[in-house]
């Protein structure tokens, strides 16, 4: 299978199909998917991750791993987390090209 970002052929097991907009802040089914390889759908998860929380005026602290921000993102009010929504479709265009 092909990953949609960097274009290379993997083993069907090495694809993930990436939410283009991740559920822990909202995104749904109906929102898209795409094919990445690990390396690519790592690099998009935290590209939106660090985005929502520069916008949502957090500081990131390097000890804590994406996985905690993740969760504290999935916590955050809906307000929040319509914010974030809107910070993932942007990175979408930017990731994507």
């Amino acid at each position: 299978m092909k990953c949609f970002k960097c274009q290379d052929n993997f083993e069907e097991k090495e694809i993930q199909e990436s939410h283009d907009i991740p559920k822990y802040i909202g995104g749904t089914d109906l929102d898209g998917r795409h094919n990445l390889c690990k390396d690519c759908h790592n690099k998009y998860e935290l590209q939106i991750l660090i985005s929502c929380l520069h916008k949502l005026g957090i500081d990131i602290d390097i000890i804590k791993s994406p996985k905690y921000y993740m969760g504290f993102i999935k916590s955050l009010d809906n307000h929040s987390k319509k914010i974030c929504v809107e910070v993932a479709k942007k990175q979408m265009v930017v990731f994507y090209g």
